[in-house]
């Protein structure tokens, strides 16, 4: 087996009262087919190693939301352990943003199956009711976190 450490983005975009979040594909291949998640991937040699210029293309990939549309935050930072399906195993680091939507408009999913919105308000009290991933589980409690620490 093969041990690798990997770096990778992922976004909670706010859109006024709302966290906007994606509902992953539900084909095979997918990781947690069919469950909620934060919008990202992985840094990308073209990203320069550069988490933002990854969170910043793959927000553009997902939603067509372009930079001038966006003010990102960087909130939480997160290691992760893996096993895929191919015999590989490792570590990721996850750099995760808030991106605040300065441009109200529809958004349209062109990764995932669709667009989940959940109420900044409810973010505890709705977890135990969602099909989230882990990941996003802990995600919001970071984002709950932040909100009382800069928003209470």
């Amino acid at each position: 087996m093969k041990f690798e450490v990997h770096q990778s983005v992922g976004a909670i975009i706010i859109d006024g009262d709302d966290c906007v979040l994606q509902v992953r594909d539900n084909k095979d291949g997918v990781l947690w087919p069919g469950k909620i998640h934060y919008w990202g991937g992985a840094v990308e040699p073209d990203d320069e190693s550069s988490p933002e210029k990854a969170i910043l293309r793959e927000l553009k990939e997902e939603l067509d939301i372009d930079l001038r549309e966006v003010d990102l935050v960087p909130f939480h930072r997160m290691s992760v352990a893996y096993n895929n399906p191919d015999n590989k195993h490792g570590e990721m680091s996850v750099h995760l943003y808030i991106a605040n939507l300065t441009t109200r408009r529809a958004l349209h999913a062109y990764e995932g199956s669709n667009i989940f919105r959940l109420n900044k308000n409810y973010l505890v009290s709705e977890l135990d009711s969602l099909e989230i991933t882990p990941y996003l589980h802990e995600a919001l409690i970071g984002l709950r976190d932040y909100f009382e620490k800069y928003y209470e």
